[in-house]
């Protein structure tokens, strides 16, 4: 029955992020409306009572760990990543391993603001913070921090 009831709560989160549709040819705003849904997703308290439990249960229930990366996470990073693909074939993005950025993209939209939704009850951010937040995770997986060297040197 508990399995049951993640899968339940995992297919729920991963029908929410299923519904945008991210066909923008403009990656800086579809990757932003992505990335809140997202956020806002995993930081409903249903999911975060969720989330707090699985962590707790799933070295005693290892197929409730399995069971929300199947039908949550990997769902979440499937969807990025065909998106990925989609604008790596169009040319807008340069992407070596979809797979691999889409769970990149969605660890940084993650990041420190949702383990402190998780780790303090009390805390909730406000919808300007998460947006700030998700853009702020966008420009970095899109534009980095900082030059690369190994492209200076090609360029002297």
């Amino acid at each position: 029955l508990f399995l049951a009831t993640i899968e339940y709560h995992s297919a729920r989160f991963s029908s929410r992020l299923a519904e945008l549709k991210m066909n923008s040819a403009v990656p800086e705003q579809a990757l932003f409306e992505a990335g809140r849904a997202f956020f806002n997703a995993i930081v409903a308290p249903e999911m975060l009572s969720l989330y707090r439990t699985i962590i707790a249960e799933a070295y005693r229930f290892p197929r409730i760990g399995t069971a929300v990366l199947r039908e949550g996470h990997d769902k979440a990073d499937n969807q990025v990543a065909t998106y990925l693909e989609s604008q790596h074939d169009a040319g807008r993005l340069k992407i070596k391993d979809s797979d691999v950025a889409a769970k990149q993209f969605l660890a940084l939209v993650t990041g420190d603001l949702h383990r402190r939704v998780l780790l303090s009850p009390d805390f909730r951010p406000t919808k300007t913070e998460i947006d700030r937040h998700v853009r702020m995770a966008v420009s970095t997986f899109l534009y980095g921090v900082g030059r690369n060297p190994s492209a200076e040197n090609k360029n002297t």
